[in-house]
């Protein structure tokens, strides 16, 4: 009848019942420390997050998420886990049950990713020279905005939609030259 009123009190004051020890290594604590915890102290440094999960978990019977948490030293870690909710005999809920993974070095890998992404798209897009990407055939992939404008294109878009872009080679034989011997030795995927 209540639904938001016990959710507050299962983040609130509902205890794991059982841990093993990779999850204990995960979090930094002992059995006796991890047993004491509660949803509020696991995402203590969200809240939000730890009762938007809760109550999917709840709605849906089930769960696969990524979350961002912290451990008992305080540093950020990221998890994906698997859960279940366990049931009584009158299909209530009686727990959960769940399965973690620490994926932190993933996301870093992920963030480290992205970041270097956006550094080379600024770079391409703000270099003053002309620089295009294409296929061994000559099919133009990409062209910075440097490129369009110095061929006389008013987008990017617009020189990689030409029909005009095996004409931008100044000799078409020599690119089929090069593309061809870089083929027989096996290089072609730097060709761009």
């Amino acid at each position: 009848a209540d639904r938001e009123g016990t959710l507050e009190y299962i983040i609130a004051n509902k205890r794991f019942t059982d841990v093993n020890q990779a999850m204990l290594d995960q979090y930094g604590l002992t059995r006796e420390e991890f047993l004491r915890l509660t949803t509020k102290d696991v995402f203590a440094h969200d809240l939000e997050q730890g009762r938007n999960l809760r109550r999917r978990l709840f709605d849906q019977g089930h769960l696969h998420i990524e979350t961002h948490e912290r451990i008992s030293s305080g540093a950020p870690v990221w998890f994906e886990g698997d859960y279940v909710c366990l049931y009584d005999s009158l299909e209530r809920i009686t727990g959960f049950f769940g399965i973690q993974n620490d994926i932190t070095e993933r996301k870093r890998g992920e963030e480290a990713l992205r970041q270097s992404e956006e550094k080379y798209r600024s770079l391409f897009e703000n270099i003053p020279d002309g620089i295009f990407r294409t296929t061994p055939d000559g099919q133009i992939l990409a062209v910075n905005p440097a490129f369009a404008k110095m061929l006389g294109f008013e987008s990017e878009q617009e020189v990689r939609q030409s029909t005009r872009a095996q004409e931008l080679y100044a000799e078409p034989s020599e690119r089929a030259y090069l593309v061809q011997a870089m083929t027989e030795s096996g290089e072609t995927r730097n060709v761009e």
